[in-house]
């Protein structure tokens, strides 16, 4: 998929989820904080740790049906790094990287309520995202890697840096807690991001979240 496909792709699923918004009862507006995880913590093989990287995201959620809520959130992470035996196909290189990601996110989620000392809820849903990645690398040949000069490993690197969009599908599963009195929500959730982009590693994520609910 070309990068202007996937930028059509991207802003035609947020048009359509968001067209498809039948508000019926309350809408929840908040902010998000946690950790997203690349596969295997690297971009590429020898690439810098991105294990736990800072995620930090606003949300609206609008309850659809009863047991039905539609969100749509705003995400955002960045992340330095090292490498010093970076592989880009036969290519060794050595240097530093910058990893951004700036995530559009739009969620069906079905809930399951329950009912004790205060308001809880479990719940669980799918999506679509579209990732807008800026990926930097500062990077020099590892010695005896065979490598010429700079335009040989500025077109190893090419799969990896620079900027793209890539769409996902995603599952989430999260628990709900209201605070009595209030018109405050907090949640806990955790979810898989499966990039359909083989030069982009997936993403796990896990973030705690506060909402405040309006009728």
């Amino acid at each position: 998929m070309t990068r202007a496909m996937r930028r059509w792709a991207a802003a035609a699923l947020i048009s359509a989820a968001v067209a498809g918004i039948s508000p019926s009862g309350a809408t929840e507006i908040g902010i998000r904080y946690g950790r997203a995880d690349l596969r295997g913590n690297r971009l590429f093989p020898g690439g810098g740790d991105l294990d736990a990287t800072p995620l930090i995201g606003l949300q609206v959620e609008i309850e659809a049906l009863s047991f039905l809520g539609i969100e749509i959130a705003g995400e955002s992470y960045s992340e330095d790094f090292r490498f010093e035996d970076g592989r880009f196909g036969d290519v060794a290189a050595e240097g530093t990287g910058t990893f951004k990601d700036l995530a559009l996110l739009v969620t069906g989620k079905i809930g399951i309520p329950i009912h004790l000392i205060l308001p809880l809820g479990i719940y669980g849903g799918a999506g679509l995202s579209a990732h807008f990645l800026d990926v930097d690398l500062d990077a020099t040949p590892v010695e005896g890697s065979g490598l010429a000069p700079d335009k040989d490993l500025e077109e190893a690197v090419q799969d990896v840096a620079g900027e793209r969009t890539e769409v996902e599908w995603h599952a989430v599963v999260g628990l709900k807690i209201g605070l009595p009195a209030l018109p405050l929500v907090l949640f806990g959730e955790a979810r898989y991001q499966d990039i359909l982009d083989s030069h982009t590693p997936d993403l796990g994520s896990a973030y705690l979240g506060l909402n405040l609910r309006f009728q």
